[in-house]
Order: C-alpha cells, then structure tokens, then sequence
C-alpha cells in the first residue's frame, strides 16, 4: 500500500494555476505529459528542464509515437515551450503558468464550410430553400489572409514573455502571433540562427540595464548585434579599446 510523506517532497503549484488546469480541457495523454513536465521542473524548483523523450514513455506508460504527438500538441496549445537545441539531442521543456494565452482544445467546424483563396464562404443552402442574396460574398465579408507565426518565432516569444512575466505578473500579455512574426524575421530577413536569439535573450533577461529595456521581439531585433557583442567579455574589451583609439 502507498504511503506518500509530506516531508518527501511536494510540487508546488499556485490555486490559480490549479484551477486554470482543472477548466481547460486536454486529453489524457497530453495531461499525462503536462503533469511529468510539471514535476520534473516545478518539482524540482526549475523553470525549465531536459527531458529525453524516454523519460516520458517511462513515467507516463504511453507509447513513443503518441507521447510525441501530445507534447507537440501541448505546445501548439501554448501550454509548453519546447526549447530545442541544435547543439545536444535532447530538448529542454517550460510550463506556461500564464493560462491566458493557453488555447482551447475545442476543434474547429470546417465541414460545411469552403475556402476560396483566402476567404472562408460558409454555405448555407438547406435543402428546401435556395441560397437567398443575404447568403453571397460581399465585400464586407473579404478580409485579408492574417500572416501566421511559425512554431520557432512562437517558442522563441514565449520564451522572452516568461522572463518578462516573472518579474511583473502583471505584465500584460502581448499578441504572440505579432511577437512571432517578428521573431520570424530576424529568422528569415537578418539570417539570426534561432539558437543565438534563444541565448541572447537568456541573456539579456538577467542583465540589469537590458532587461528592462528589451521587452519585444521588435526592441530585441534592433538591439541584436550589440547584445551579441555585450555577451562576449572578450569582445566588449576589444570594443573599449577600440573606442579609447578612436578618441
């Protein structure tokens, strides 16, 4: 028989953030995965940790395939952020404790709908009535194909906005699909390997002057290459040479 102690440690989670569990609604198996990320950062008083993806299959008992597919879903929803590294094999995981920017998981009802090149036509004939003229396109119905964030400048901005969010809970929460596209261009225009952006932001986020001055993707791009240089010690010397030679 079971007899769990007190004293043999405990995950601390705040009511708030239990009660935001206890309402949204996630399958089993993402639950499953959720609740070993929970434990094995919170539990342990980490923000975030590695955590192969055998580990998962070991505590929660739910197969490779599927324990995949529930953490790529969890991440989708905002719940998670997955932090890959390029340079190891093994990823890193963060709960999002801010459950404001958690998404549903109700599905979506596409069946009695058609898209024509961007606009979405929802039809509406029966099959006693004919469409009537309320039903057709109008121009007020067209509306512009909203550009969508990639799964990296997401992770990437979810990152900052923890950092941001664990000084000021009060902060407020910012448009992530905003804050990834312009995560995306530092990607795809400025040629930023998403590894560097993720260390210059861990960076930045714990040094006294910065951290209170990046607090946007956008602010983050413009400063980048200082940031980078500010990171390397040995760089900043040269630096400070250099402008003392130029005086």
């Amino acid at each position: 028989m079971a007899n769990p102690q007190a004293e043999n440690g405990h995950v601390d989670i705040s009511n708030e953030v239990m009660d935001a569990l206890i309402s949204h609604r996630v399958s089993g198996e993402e639950m499953q995965c959720l609740l070993f990320i929970i434990r094995k950062t919170w539990g342990w008083k980490k923000k975030e940790d590695r955590i192969a993806l055998s580990q998962f299959v070991k505590a929660t008992g739910i197969n490779k395939q599927s324990c995949h597919r529930a953490i790529k879903r969890l991440e989708s929803k905002k719940m998670i952020a997955v932090i890959k590294k390029d340079y190891e094999n093994i990823n890193s995981y963060c709960f999002i404790k801010d459950f404001e920017v958690w998404k549903s998981s109700s599905k979506k009802i596409t069946a009695s709908s058609k898209k024509i090149k961007g606009v979405i036509k929802k039809d509406y004939q029966s099959s006693s009535k004919k469409m009537n003229t309320k039903d057709t396109i109008t121009k007020d119905t067209i509306t512009k194909e909203k550009i969508v964030a990639t799964d990296t400048g997401l992770r990437l901005s979810t990152y900052l906005f923890s950092f941001i969010k664990d000084r000021n809970n009060g902060h407020k929460p910012p448009d992530l699909n905003k804050w990834g596209v312009d995560m995306d261009k530092m990607i795809r225009i400025d040629a930023r390997d998403p590894t560097d952006i993720e260390k210059v932001i861990c960076w930045c986020q714990q040094d006294d002057f910065w951290k209170n001055n990046i607090l946007s993707p956008d602010k983050l791009r413009k400063q980048f290459d200082q940031l980078k240089l500010k990171m390397n010690p040995r760089n900043d010397k040269v630096e400070r040479v250099a402008e003392w030679l130029l005086k």
